[in-house]
């Protein structure tokens, strides 16, 4: 099955956010720090800053497409999702300087993890999984996303993964179009979004636990809209 367009335009959305964001100075790193991205250089970059708005600083510098930063508990990496097309060995000089590469919204999105000042950046999820929304749990033993992010895609579940790019785990099945998963503060649940009814194509708030039992329609809306949840 073909998966709906909406996923899509949740995710335009989430890129739309961030437009315009000039940068300067060194690095910020670790508690205190804002990472966001933004699209100063062109394309969408993963950018830090201080709290007080002062030494932005684009971390990825990529010709990619980053987005969706999600920092681990400890503040001393920070998950994202990228599309690129090229070399993906892991090293970032060849992810930041692809050759003959083709445009990078051509390429599959995949979850990346790097140091918070933008070094040792790596692939964590394989490019077939079309990943997104990374999410890190507040032990930081797990990474949840969204998989089949692309518009050609079948329909998105959530998954976990751990940092080290292992223990891959599918927690919905068959529930309809999951996306946008977020930790509850105790790791213990996941919220997320769920197209349910391609009638309507309505999106509602979801709840599951951790393992992905129990999934629970919040907010049940046959004539709304719900996305991005936060807990």
């Amino acid at each position: 099955m073909t998966r709906p367009l909406l996923g899509l335009l949740t995710l335009a959305g989430a890129v739309a956010v961030a437009a315009g964001i000039p940068f300067a100075g060194s690095a910020a790193t670790g508690a205190g720090s804002i990472t966001f991205m933004g699209n100063a250089s062109g394309n969408y970059d993963i950018y830090s800053m201080s709290a007080d708005g002062s030494g932005v600083t684009d971390l990825t510098n990529s010709p990619a497409s980053d987005q969706m930063p999600s920092w681990s508990p400890d503040r001393t990496q920070i998950a994202f999702s990228t599309r690129i097309a090229g070399n993906r060995d892991g090293r970032r000089e060849d992810r930041l300087h692809p050759t003959d590469a083709p445009l990078p919204f051509l390429g599959p999105s995949v979850i990346w993890v790097m140091h918070a000042d933008g070094t040792q950046a790596k692939p964590l999820t394989p490019d077939d999984l079309h990943a997104a929304f990374p999410d890190w749990s507040p032990d930081g033993s797990r990474i949840v996303f969204a998989n089949n992010v692309c518009p050609t895609c079948d329909l998105s579940d959530i998954y976990t993964i751990n940092p080290g790019g292992n223990h891959l785990q599918q927690l919905t099945h068959d529930l309809g179009n999951n996306l946008q998963p977020r930790w509850s503060p105790d790791g213990s649940m996941i919220v997320f979004t769920n197209t349910s009814d391609f009638e309507t194509f309505n999106e509602d708030i979801w709840t599951m636990g951790a393992d992905g039992s129990n999934p629970v329609d919040l907010t049940n809306s046959p004539t709304s809209d719900e996305q991005f949840p936060d807990w």
